[in-house]
């Protein structure tokens, strides 16, 4: 997933999503990287595709890669989940799409995006039921993921509701055979 804002004739990619593993097209547990790690060729196609529709706003366009050859798979014309994980990698795109449109002028102040593990942690516990991750991988990473979208010591709130709404849906499934 390239993530990237559109602006006028500005149109800034500071970095795109490497999906390791999703569950009903929702990424579960991924890698945030910087674009100077992806293809140029790809990049270009992405910033041309943006330019021909003329859309202005935050944008996702997924591919697929299959060898060393790309396939465009969708653009999701939004601000969607995985943005979540370039802001903790260091970009916030909605903030700077904000300042750009204040500031039509000014030159975004854009860093450089920093390699980082993401998880959506109930979601992606959910291989590990299904025995497609081992448990002791799946802790791993979930220590290893500096991005966490439920997970946070500052506000542990998210993470204990979110936490007892999984255990009544793991009760449910349980019982249900």
């Amino acid at each position: 997933m390239i993530l990237g804002l559109s602006i006028g004739d500005k149109i800034l990619i500071p970095g795109f999503i490497q999906k390791h593993r999703e569950e009903r097209g929702g990424t579960t547990y991924s890698t945030v990287r910087p674009i100077s790690e992806l293809n140029k060729k790809v990049v270009e196609a992405c910033r041309q595709m943006v330019m021909n529709i003329d859309y202005q706003g935050l944008w996702g366009i997924e591919c697929i890669k299959q060898g060393n050859d790309y396939f465009f798979l969708e653009i999701n014309m939004r601000n969607d989940a995985t943005t979540y994980a370039m802001k903790v990698a260091g970009v916030n795109l909605p903030y700077l799409f904000q300042q750009m449109i204040e500031h039509p002028n000014r030159d975004p102040n854009i860093k450089l995006v920093r390699t980082i593990s993401s998880m959506v942690e109930f979601n992606d516990f959910n291989f590990v039921l299904k025995r497609k991750v081992g448990l002791f991988k799946w802790t791993d990473e979930f220590k290893g993921a500096e991005c966490k979208y439920f997970h946070s010591n500052a506000d542990p709130k998210p993470c204990k509701l979110m936490k007892a709404d999984y255990i009544k849906f793991l009760r449910k499934r349980i019982l249900k055979f």
